[in-house]
Parts: C-alpha cells; structure tokens; sequence
C-alpha cells in the first residue's frame, strides 16, 4: 500500500501543479482516578498522532486524495483505544475521484459519513462511534462508490464494498470479536445513500444489504430548522437466514438563546443493547460498540464566547440503569490553528452498571492538543 501511495504521489506531482498539503499533530492524554484517599491515582493513557493529508488535481474532473497517519500509544497497554492501530503509518484514506457532469466516481479507501445526530448516529455504519475520544481519525473502507447530484442539494450514492466488517450491524452477541467466526461477518456490502432537500430540511434513505448473512438495512434521517434545530435517525436491521430484527434510532433537538448559550438533547435508542445490566458483561465482548444498554439520554449546555475560548456541561445518562457521565469541558485556541481540550468525566452509578465507577474509576480527567499545519 505505501508503494502505491509513493506512486500516485510521484504521477500526480509531475502531471499538476496544483497540490495542497495539510496536516495535524494531535496528543491526548488521559488519568483514571479512583477517588478514594488511600488509592487516587490508577492509571494513565497517552495518545499521539500525526496526520496528513494530500490533495491533487492532474486534470480538471479528476482528483486523488489521501490521509496518512502515524500513531503511538504510552504505555503500550491499549485500554480505551482497543480499536486502534499504533506503531505503524496507516493508509487511512487513499482513492481517485472522477467528477464528469453531474456524476462523482470514487475508487479506493474512502470513509463515508451519513449520520447526522450529535453523539448518537445509527446510520453512520462506516464510522465507529465514542463519546469521551477527540477528534481521531478514522481507516476508511476499500471499494467503490458512484455518487449522481439530481440538483445543488440532492443526490444519490451507490457503494460497493468487497469486505467489510458488519459485525456491529448484526445483534447477536455470542458472536465474538475473537471467535472463528468473525471472518465470516467480513463480507461483500452493497449500500445505498438518497439525499432530498425539502424546505429547510435534508432528508436521507439509506439501504444496505450483505449477500452472504442475508442482512438487510434500511435507514431514514433528516435534520433541519424549525424554530428548534430539530434531527432524527432510524436504523432498521432484519435477516431471513438467522437472527432477531433490530431497530436503532436516535432524535435531538438543539437552541440557542441569549446570543451565547447552546442547549442540546439527544436520545438514543438501541434494540440490539441489553435492558438488564447482569447481560452487560458478555455484551461487551461480542462486538464493537460505543454502548451497551438500550436507552440515553445526553444533555449538553455549552457557552460560545466568540473569543479564543469555549466551555460547556456534557451528561450521558443509561435510562435503565440509571447510572451516568458527566463531565464539563473546556476549549482554547491558544494560537492559529492550535486548539487545547480539557473535560472531567465524573462516572456515577451502583456496581455493575454502564457508568458505575468500578470500570474506569470516579474521574477521568482528559486533556488533548490539536495543531493543524
């Protein structure tokens, strides 16, 4: 992959002149306290990444684009970044994009995003979701997508992705991220995207279906303004062969007063989750997945100073459980282009539940440095 990636590099620098870099360094750093005075400090977990990003154009209707990525962890002990890859450059994205007309072709490893809630965002199943990680990039998916713009505001996308892993789109958790198997869920995805701009909102339908497992996706969102800024998403997963149905869906709304105060709610409901925390333990290691109950709740007030500095309070609550998160944050843009992020995570909740301090403490204090270039 990287030879490849040197060698689109090489063709289109010699074919254009029109180039654009970017990049980012990113360091995120995070303690685990357990809150109680003869044992405070439990653990720590560091994160650094350096991103790039090329941009090139040979001809008028043709573009290739990449992102690479070079991560390392400290302590070596991945933890709450079990899902990453560290040590190693990372081929994030690397694809050609033809535009003739009305048309975009994409050819490569591309990321597409299609959710639109907040937090919670059933549709976007190529994005792996967390609540408490910032601003991480993601290894995007290989294959092909043709992409017809009806008009400035609406559109049609097809996918085609010869394997990739569905096993968060499947609810069956005794199928385990270790089991022989997960190979099996590593397959061929045909996916659909319809966009249609109606007054002042966007409406999408999107469809999804793998061959092999029989699984089938059919989704609906939309997101617009109505006095409240208003946004919602349905996931529907049913296969004939084998299984049980799910429905995911999520509903926020948003609103602004005073010029500078934000309030932001969001629920998310999750069929696929387990309405009894005892189920929680074996839940967790079935699949990748951000949650593990069936109901939340978040609310969010944040202040917009229109200066260098931003603050807020985030709450996470399990509806069931009735355990939560809650952490206020703080951003500062101490120069151009170079932000720092500091929250507190305060877990409450009786043992055994979602946010209950036993799994990563009472506080997690996060703080994380962005300097794009």
């Amino acid at each position: 992959m990287k030879k490849y990636f040197l060698l689109i590099l090489f063709m289109a620098e010699s074919l254009c002149a029109e180039m654009n870099w970017d990049g980012r360094f990113y360091e995120q750093a995070m303690l685990f306290f357990k809150g109680r005075p003869d044992d405070l400090f439990s653990r720590y977990y560091g994160l650094t990444i350096l991103d790039l990003k090329v941009d090139a154009r040979p001809a008028d209707i043709v573009r290739v684009r990449s992102e690479l990525e070079y991560g390392l962890l400290h302590p070596e002990k991945k933890g709450v970044w079990s899902s990453l890859e560290t040590g190693r450059l990372n081929v994030n994205t690397l694809n050609a994009v033809l535009t003739p007309g009305d048309f975009k072709f994409t050819l490569g490893r591309f990321l597409p995003q299609w959710g639109v809630g907040k937090i919670f965002r059933p549709l976007d199943i190529f994005t792996p979701q967390t609540f408490f990680l910032n601003s991480l990039s993601y290894q995007g998916a290989d294959g092909f997508s043709a992409k017809y713009y009806v008009s400035g505001l609406s559109s049609f996308e097809c996918i085609l992705i010869p394997s990739m892993d569905i096993r968060h789109l499947v609810p069956d958790p005794e199928i385990s991220a270790n089991s022989n198997n997960t190979a099996a869920y590593k397959d061929s995805v045909i996916a659909g995207n319809t966009e249609i701009h109606l007054g002042t909102f966007d409406n999408y339908i999107i469809a999804l279906y793998d061959p092999k497992t029989d699984n089938k996706v059919i989704g609906l969102a939309f997101k617009g303004d109505a006095v409240l800024g208003i946004w919602g998403e349905l996931l529907y997963s049913f296969r004939k062969k084998a299984g049980r149905d799910m429905i995911r869906a999520s509903l926020g709304a948003d609103y602004s007063f005073a010029r500078y105060y934000f309030i932001t709610a969001e629920y998310f409901y999750d069929e696929s989750g387990a309405s009894d925390h005892r189920d929680y333990e074996s839940l967790s290691r079935s699949m990748p997945r951000m949650t593990l109950g069936e109901q939340y709740l978040m609310l969010d007030l944040s202040v917009l100073t229109y200066t260098e500095q931003s603050f807020g309070l985030t709450g996470l609550v399990n509806l069931l459980d009735r355990s939560f998160v809650l952490f206020p944050y703080f951003k500062y843009e101490i120069l151009n282009n170079c932000l720092l992020g500091l929250s507190l995570y305060h877990f409450n909740g009786r043992s055994g539940r979602e946010f209950s301090p036993h799994l990563f403490g009472n506080y997690i204090f996060n703080t994380y440095l962005v300097v794009r270039f």
